[in-house]
């Protein structure tokens, strides 16, 4: 079985986004199980390298039985209407594995969208609601396929907050003002400024967005109970998570879908405070493996945050649920639904 599949890798940019994330992801788990026959095209720079990567397509197109998508936003219409002409020369099965939450809304504003849509094997998205909105549509094909981690859960993994003072919490995302980082770090602050002493800190993971590095540094610089620690390594991203008391999740992002922090997160034991934008309320499941509270309420946020440092009772049970539940997005279950897809015989 020979798969190709073509997505926004960045093997020569910055691979700490959710694209490029999940693009490699999926890249190693489908080498993994068809044993290392799988094609890529990288479109970084695609214009840059057009008659490379139009000979890289065409041979993809020729020799795979099943081709998976995995477009950014810019490159999905006129991507999807080159590989539906291929696909009726060539005759393979093709797949499009959705990145973030915005494709219902793109659907809404190119008319000419849901016609090479429906023209696809499958299309996977990353919630059930999605899923939903898109059906409603009339979009065909489209099956749930929840985001994963490739990251390993450590044996004996155990949170400690016992002896916890101030509690830490963390925020991991790209630091950017619509990913609610300012927010977090106000939060915090009136926490603390209520409290009168320093009863809990934050540390932001993530790269920074060039175009908000002076505002952040310009505002981390007031507060002492706010530290950059820069981007994390994968190898120790679970163990890392799991020092927190809770992680702060306050995006507006409007890309966003099915967050990999989020189950990384969970795999970690670690509760998370969401705001209620987009998916977030499929993906934490308020009052059992976090909060989620209205989308820019600051006050909101600050109650949620003091509602769990007083009840550590509460952060224990929500630990414990967010470890359970993150076993249903291990990379050999999600994968799953994509394989039978690929193997299933075409009409």
């Amino acid at each position: 079985m020979k798969v190709g599949v073509i997505g926004h890798f960045m093997f020569e940019g910055d691979q700490c986004n959710g694209q490029a994330i999940k693009t490699l992801n999926y890249y190693k788990e489908l080498q993994k199980h068809y044993k290392n026959t799988v094609q890529y095209l990288d479109t970084l720079n695609v214009k840059q390298r057009l008659m490379y990567n139009s000979w890289v397509l065409l041979k993809m197109s020729f020799t795979c039985q099943s081709i998976i998508f995995m477009p950014t936003k810019a490159l999905l219409y006129r991507g999807a209407v080159i590989l539906n002409y291929l696909k009726k020369i060539f005759k393979f099965k093709l797949i499009y594995v959705v990145i973030g939450g915005w494709l219902p809304e793109e659907v809404n504003n190119n008319s000419k969208l849901k016609k090479e849509l429906n023209k696809f094997d499958a299309i996977l998205v990353e919630t059930k609601s999605m899923q939903n909105v898109l059906k409603g549509q009339g979009v065909k094909s489209i099956y749930y396929s929840p985001n994963f981690s490739t990251k390993v859960e450590p044996i004996n993994l155990e949170k400690d907050n016992i002896n916890m003072f101030p509690l830490r919490y963390c925020t991991f995302s790209r630091v950017t003002k619509t990913k609610g980082i300012l927010d977090a770090i106000k939060a915090i602050h009136l926490v603390n400024k209520r409290a009168g002493e320093k009863i809990c800190t934050l540390d932001i993971y993530g790269p920074i967005d060039e175009a908000f590095k002076d505002e952040f540094w310009s505002v981390v610089k007031k507060y002492s109970e706010v530290s950059y620690c820069g981007v994390l390594n994968d190898e120790n991203t679970i163990e890392v998570l799991a020092s927190y008391y809770a992680m702060l999740f306050p995006t507006q992002y409007a890309g966003e879908g099915f967050p990999g922090a989020v189950v990384e997160a969970m795999m970690a034991g670690t509760p998370v405070i969401a705001s209620d934008w987009k998916y977030n309320r499929e993906v934490v499941i308020d009052g059992e493996t976090g909060y989620v509270y209205p989308v820019g309420d600051v006050e909101l946020l600050i109650k949620s945050i003091e509602n769990l440092n007083a009840n550590a009772n509460i952060e224990y049970l929500m630990s414990k649920k967010s470890r359970e539940l993150s076993r249903q997005y291990s990379a050999d279950q999600v994968m799953q639904i994509l394989y039978q897809i690929i193997e299933e015989p075409k009409l």
